[in-house]
């Protein structure tokens, strides 16, 4: 699995890039680049709703789960 922030969503690309962020798009395609078989998104903007963040990511990479603080989840190698 791959956990990586996605603070912003593809609409604001460009504060992402400016302060060096970046979009629920942009860690989906570096999950399918990396031949991860699940996504975990952090640090999401609170502008954003979750169901807004999961479809931006899920249009590249099916398995994604918007982690919020104090989940656990099991990452298992190989898996």
């Amino acid at each position: 699995g791959l956990i990586i922030e996605a603070t912003y969503l593809d609409v604001e690309a460009d504060l992402a890039r400016e302060f060096s962020h970046l979009t629920a798009k942009q860690a989906a395609t570096l999950a399918k680049k990396a031949g991860v078989r699940q996504l975990f998104l952090t640090h999401i903007s609170r502008r954003y709703r979750e169901k807004d963040v999961l479809e931006e990511a899920q249009a590249i990479f099916p398995d994604v789960v918007v982690a919020r603080d104090f989940d656990q989840h099991k990452i298992v190698k190989g898996k």
